[in-house]
């Protein structure tokens, strides 16, 4: 009963491996292997599809808590960065750098990073996060990154400077304040630090 409704509303196979390993990981099932829960919950799904959702279980595995759109991953793109994060060493540890502290992020963004480190659409960077603003930023191969804390009146800001970024993260909406005061205050912050 649950392969046939999963069937009929057509989820991703994110979540279907996702599922897979939620019940694999749950006690009170007899199975305890992500891979063979495929065959108990997915019996009525071909033996492609099956393997598919194999696939896309380290994915999951791996980067899952780090993945804020796993169900829109699409079928190639998840199996060729599947089969790179077993060959590359340390892409588990980049890619979960660059989205770590990302909460901004749009569908395209979460997808754009995954491709990129996948080899699709662009170089892969393997060595380390890029730059997650415009095109014509810098990009970074170097993983130094300074995070900071600094107490305000509104709250503690958190900072987070790297190659081709600055970040700052306080609990008050920035939208509100006057444009031309908020450009003002940007362009003396970046003439007292150049």
């Amino acid at each position: 009963m649950v392969d046939e409704n999963l069937v009929r509303k057509d989820i991703s196979f994110a979540e279907m491996a996702q599922l897979a390993v939620h019940y694999a990981m749950d006690p009170l099932t007899a199975e305890n292997d992500a891979e063979k829960a495929v065959a108990i919950l997915f019996r009525s799904a071909g033996y492609q599809k099956r393997s598919y959702i194999r696939n896309f279980i380290p994915l999951v595995e791996r980067l899952g808590e780090v993945l804020m759109y796993p169900q829109e991953i699409p079928r190639a793109l998840g199996l060729s960065l599947s089969q790179r994060l077993e060959e590359v060493p340390g892409l588990v540890t980049a890619i979960r750098t660059e989205l770590k502290d990302w909460d901004t992020r749009s569908i395209t963004d979460e997808l754009g990073v995954l491709r990129r480190y996948a080899g699709q659409g662009g170089d892969a960077l393997p060595e380390g996060p890029a730059p997650r603003s415009t095109p014509s930023a810098p990009t970074s191969t170097a993983k130094a990154k300074t995070t900071f804390q600094l107490t305000r009146p509104q709250g503690s800001a958190k900072c987070t400077a790297a190659n081709g970024r600055l970040e700052i993260r306080l609990p008050r909406d920035f939208s509100t304040v006057d444009r031309r005061k908020l450009e003002a205050a940007v362009a003396s912050m970046l003439d007292q630090i150049e």
